[in-house]
């Protein structure tokens, strides 16, 4: 199940609780439904509103879907919803030795 077919299944679901409930309770509960590699990544984050903790897993789940291939937010300092997905660098060791390295 995806994170939108959970928030809209978790909010569904909600309206049914009769007893008072606080923006912490919801967060905690909401924790405990996702899967656990959402859930190993969101936990020690400790947030406490809601539509942050929604934004974070999606953008966790995102990551997770994009084969670790690296992932930045274009376009400010607050998460705007827009990804970019990069392709990853070779990281391979240059034949050529660096200028004023020493020779092995």
């Amino acid at each position: 199940m995806s994170v939108t077919t959970y928030v809209a299944r978790f909010d569904y679901l909600a309206k049914f609780y009769t007893q008072a409930t606080s923006k912490v309770w919801r967060c905690m509960k909401f924790e405990e439904g996702l899967k656990h590699e959402l859930k190993k990544v969101i936990a020690h984050m400790c947030i406490k509103k809601f539509l942050t903790l929604v934004k974070k897993v999606k953008m966790v789940e995102t990551f997770e879907k994009s084969d670790g291939r690296v992932i930045r937010n274009h376009g400010g300092g607050s998460f705007s919803g827009k990804v970019r997905v990069q392709s990853q660098k070779s990281y391979a060791r240059s034949s050529q030795p660096r200028a004023g390295a020493a020779p092995p």
